[in-house]
């Protein structure tokens, strides 16, 4: 049996949805029903059957679930224990991130972690957060660390700890007369020249489903993919921007830049760490241990205030 339509079948079943499914396999929604079909086919039966909009299991999905689950689970531990067997790293953590928590939480997260535990060693590899998932479900990674527009779903084939939530503000020169004003509207922006990143990321599209929702045309001058260079062009004068508070707390701190929550935007960026669930809890590592507890800690509060 495909152990490929087998993660297809469970990945379906558990999120209820195969357009869910196909993101988290990172797989076409077509590619995803055919496996479905497929397995149906050599299982002689149908797995799936839908009432109205809903997909839900048939009698015989509901009696394949936990085989499928089990058949998963051991495939799982059996890829495990041969790369024990064969990788040289044995022990190092394996961690995933996008953007900006790879950026802007992590180095401060593993370097309190250190101070603990002067043996710890670690990858890291920054991606989207789409690749970071994908990554944690091929066990090319032990724990991934995101950022989303929207809190994480309950019913994700991922277990995902909520660390923090964080604001998106403007960034503008310290001497900029928009800072002369005690509260600043997002109107306030209309002929105000914007860097802002670039269509792809996960700050644009929430700017641009706000924008939309407000009926705001903003004067977006420059269209940039780097976070730094951004900072670097509003600190040069060049125009303002948009980001998430923990980027740029260094440069409010030293002076070079100043930030001020924009009155009717109201955007929020939640970070997780997430790991599969077919894995041990995330209490049992103790680098998340150590994470789930710093981050609610008031020293890690502290830093980012």
């Amino acid at each position: 049996m495909d152990l490929i339509k087998v993660r297809a079948f469970y990945t379906v079943a558990t999120l209820c949805s195969i357009s869910e499914a196909a993101k988290h396999l990172h797989y076409t929604q077509p590619a995803i029903s055919a496996q479905i079909r497929e397995l149906e086919h050599e299982l002689q039966t149908k797995l799936f059957e839908r009432v109205g909009r809903t997909l839900r299991l048939t009698e015989a999905g509901n009696a394949f679930l936990p085989h499928a689950e089990r058949l998963l689970k051991d495939f799982d531990s059996c890829r495990q224990a041969l790369q024990q067997l064969t990788d040289h790293r044995e022990g190092q953590l394996r961690i995933g991130a996008s953007l900006i928590p790879g950026m802007y939480i992590l180095p401060k997260l593993i370097s309190a972690y250190l101070e603990k535990d002067s043996e710890f060693t670690f990858s890291l590899d920054i991606q989207n957060a789409y690749e970071v998932e994908r990554m944690l479900f091929d066990q090319q990674i032990d724990l991934g660390f995101l950022g989303r527009r929207k809190p994480y779903p309950l019913n994700s084939a991922l277990e995902a700890s909520l660390l923090f939530f964080d604001h998106h503000v403007l960034i503008l020169p310290p001497k900029h007369p928009l800072l002369e004003k005690e509260k600043i509207h997002i109107k306030d922006l209309a002929q105000l020249p914007l860097i802002l990143p670039s269509r792809s990321t996960v700050t644009r599209k929430s700017l641009d489903t706000r924008f939309r929702e407000l009926g705001f045309s903003p004067h977006i001058q420059f269209e940039v993919n780097n976070i730094e260079a951004i900072k670097r062009m509003v600190i040069q004068g060049i125009g303002a921007s948009i980001v998430c508070r923990i980027t740029v707390l260094e440069e409010v701190a030293s002076g070079l830049l100043a930030e001020r929550l924009l009155l009717g935007l109201d955007l929020k960026r939640y970070f997780y760490m997430v790991q599969r669930r077919s894995t041990s809890a995330l209490s049992s590592s103790s680098f998340g241990q150590f994470v789930l507890t710093y981050v609610r800690s008031q020293e890690f509060l502290h830093q980012r205030l």
